[in-house]
């Protein structure tokens, strides 16, 4: 019975692992606006800290073995305490980093804010491994490898939390909230099946019930506090955590808001804007009746597009509760404009809306806004400009409203942003316009001389429809298409050839804009640009060295040696495994679109992929496990290196079904070793170290967080980006070969302290 109870304790310990990490990731990603940069930091840091509790728990055991049930009970209590303190302070962050009123908070206050705050419940959820572990080693008495079952069952809780929070619990239930609903679960298991707790777990129980009932008013308080943080004249209307993000309208100096992840998005409505953007792109076509405008609409872009003369817009937004929340501070008269019968709105991601759509369009309206991460990225690559193509009518225009520009003088970094859109979509368009500003507009035209740069055109064109403005007059073309603007821009752009094509699985603009943003936040640029300007060979040569240096080091111990290969290979399979989920939900964005439930069931699939491998190892490869072992090494490289046809091949079918197979496959691969690397490590020493090897893995998937999202796939692209855990894979291969019979290794531990 006791072996049991473990198992549902280990369960629950990946459960609340993966829920309390997507709300604290969320949580950050709300204050620090989402970037692939600050993902890479938070999983790094939750991995590294996770591994730091995991090994720890080794050196605990030795001491408290009487008391690991409480000890395990406190740290989960305590985790999901510290989960909730997070939770709360990300909402005084710029007080607490004395960021001044409308300024950004930079990467380095990001990361001394973060680092620090992350680590007391990454700490005790990796201890809680090595406890239950070490618990389980106890109850089964030795007969059993007590880390490979708890690995098991860990990794089949994770799946199960992952697929429950994307359906269940981010639509009806608040993060703290959630938390509280964690609590009880963790109490109700505590009072079942730990009995000389069981009182402690019922007053936990209670303690959460209580809560909950505030935790509404608590959440609403500290969000208003956050908005007066970013100024004291802002005001907090409502604000909403979606599917998406947490999205909020704000009153400031008399106007409405909407800022999603801390972004503003628009002002509710933004009638200037919205009216000068609808006559610069549709009076360049000389007869459009059919528009589709994927984002961008809630400033009244939408609805002015409506009230064109024989005009029918499809409008696609992707966040459908972000929307209506919009409208309802939109006035009785504004919302009165969207209800025009020939305006269709799409709650759908754009990308997947226009891959499925049979319809032609005669101008097609992009604006998502700068190509700040992979996500938005995807709507400004090459496989994006052919799709847009195919649903274009033979004289179609295709318009990208508000990219980061400049009116007159582009600096480097702008320079570079703008060329790579440029030549993008010259590629697909016989003629391309760039409209100057902070906020440009790129028009590019299917037929040669579809585009005009003549104001005096354009005013002809707006008088003879007959239709008026209230902002925007037939005048004002010429203040947007200064003629000496227009051509100097255009000459920068032609002249400047960046260094790559923006591909889906090989992005490069939002690199630069990330180089960008640094640069206007903080000024710290050097390492982003150094980084850039080293090919990927040598990159490769520089990587290789390194590891080939420090496993000559390692083998050169010979006491030592194959204990710490086994680690070494460990931290190898961990840092493949968090490239193919990076990876995999990357190509997932470029090949279906934004499907948050698509996602879930994404990791879902990976995670799943892990426990029954793990479990199938576990159970039918305990004979022969160094030689299963290098087999495993061996698909792992082979995957790496074919992945991406793989994923080519799956963009070409459109097959959801083989993506999540294939997604299953890439997790059974990345689970299967670690049974394996369990008993022989078990074999190698005689002290029960179980969070050595589990360390290992989320050490090396930490390095492979911030490696992969953050620095190889912006720069480098997919295929790159999967050869580097391949050629690790391949050396700890290697390394492998050196370990012959373990039954004879000297049981010191790894560390000094064992």
């Amino acid at each position: 019975m006791n072996h049991i109870k473990i198992k549902y304790f280990a369960f629950l310990l990946g459960f609340i692992a993966i829920v309390v990490q997507i709300i604290l990731l969320r949580s950050f990603l709300a204050v620090f606006y989402g970037t692939e940069l600050s993902i890479g930091l938070l999983l790094a840091f939750w991995l590294l800290w996770n591994a730091t509790g995991s090994w720890f728990g080794n050196h605990l055991n030795r001491h408290h073995v009487q008391r690991l049930w409480q000890i395990l009970a406190f740290a989960l209590y305590a985790s999901l305490t510290w989960a909730a303190v997070i939770l709360v302070a990300n909402k005084w962050i710029r007080w607490v980093l004395s960021v001044p009123s409308g300024e950004f908070i930079t990467t380095h206050q990001f990361l001394l804010f973060a680092a620090p705050i992350l680590a007391p419940v990454c700490f005790l959820l990796g201890l809680c491994f090595t406890c239950l572990a070490q618990l389980f080693h106890i109850a089964a008495k030795g007969q059993s490898s007590p880390a490979s079952t708890i690995y098991i069952f860990e990794a089949i809780g994770s799946a199960a939390g992952s697929m429950l929070f994307t359906f269940l619990l981010v639509k009806f239930l608040s993060p703290l909230q959630t938390i509280c609903l964690l609590w009880c679960c963790l109490s109700l298991l505590t009072a079942f099946f730990v009995r000389n707790m069981r009182k402690f777990a019922i007053i936990m129980a209670a303690i959460a019930v209580m809560i909950v009932f505030f935790v509404i008013s608590i959440e609403q308080r500290l969000t208003a506090a956050y908005w007066k943080s970013q100024s004291p004249h802002m005001r907090l209307i409502e604000n909403k955590t979606t599917r998406y993000g947490e999205v909020a309208v704000v009153e400031w100096g008399g106007e409405k808001v909407l800022y999603a992840n801390s972004l503003k998005q628009t002002v509710l409505p933004d009638a200037i804007t919205a009216q000068a953007q609808a006559a610069l792109a549709l009076y360049q076509h000389k007869n459009a009746n059919k528009f589709l405008l994927i984002e961008g609409g809630l400033s009244g872009l939408a609805p002015e597009l409506a009230s064109y003369p024989g005009a029918q817009v499809d409008y696609v937004v992707m966040d459908g509760e972000a929307h209506e929340l919009a409208m309802r501070h939109l006035s009785t008269q504004a919302r009165q404009h969207w209800q025009q019968p020939n305006l269709s709105i799409f709650h759908e991601d754009g990308r997947r809306f226009l891959s499925r759509t049979l319809a032609k369009y005669d101008v097609i309206l992009l604006s998502v806004g700068r190509p700040v991460s992979a996500f938005s990225n995807r709507y400004y690559t090459e496989e994006f400009f052919a799709m847009v193509v195919e649903k274009l009518e033979p004289d179609g225009l295709f318009g990208i409203l508000g990219f980061p520009s400049a009116e007159n003088y582009l600096g480097k970094e702008l320079l570079e942003l703008n060329a790579a859109l440029y030549h993008g979509l010259k590629k697909y368009f016989a003629s391309v316009l760039i409209i100057p500003g902070d906020q440009a507009i790129f028009l590019a035209a299917l037929q040669e001389g579809n585009l005009t740069t003549n104001p005096e055109e354009l005013s002809q064109r707006m008088q003879d429809s007959g239709r008026v403005s209230s902002y925007f007059y037939p005048q004002m073309f010429a203040q947007y298409l200064p003629a000496d603007r227009v051509a100097f821009i255009t000459t920068q752009l032609q002249s400047f050839q960046p260094h790559r094509a923006n591909r889906d699985f090989q992005p490069i603009v939002y690199y630069i804009d990330l180089v960008l943003w640094h640069k206007m936040t903080q000024r710290a640029t050097k390492l982003l640009q150094l980084l850039a300007q080293i090919p990927f060979t040598r990159f490769v040569l520089i990587y290789v060295w390194v590891l080939c240096l420090l496993s000559v080091l390692l083998l050169l111990k010979k006491r030592k040696r194959d204990r710490q290969v086994l680690i070494w290979n460990s931290a190898f399979i961990g840092f493949t495994g968090i490239t193919l989920n990076v990876l995999f939900v990357l190509a997932m964005q470029n090949i279906f679109g934004y499907v948050y439930e698509g996602m879930g069931l994404a990791m879902a699939a990976f995670m799943f992929g892990m426990g029954l491998a793990s479990a199938f190892s576990r159970h039918y490869l305990q004979k022969n496990t160094l030689l299963f072992l290098r087999g495993i090494l061996l698909l792992l490289i082979l995957f790496c290196i074919t992945l991406l046809y793989t994923l080519q091949y799956l963009q070409r079918i459109y097959s959801m079904i083989l993506f999540f197979l294939a997604v299953f496959l890439s997790g059974t691969l990345s689970g299967a070793g670690f049974p394996l690397l369990f008993q022989q490590y078990d074999q190698a020493t005689t002290k029960r170290r179980y969070g050595s090897i589990y360390a290992a893995d989320l050490a090396g998937s930490a390095l492979g967080s911030i490696m992969i999202s953050a620095i190889a796939v912006p720069l480098w692209g997919f295929a790159k980006s999967a050869l580097l855990p391949a050629l690790g894979c391949g050396i700890g291969l290697m390394m492998s070969l050196t370990i012959k019979n373990l039954n004879h290794i000297e049981t010191r531990g790894m560390f000094p302290c064992e």
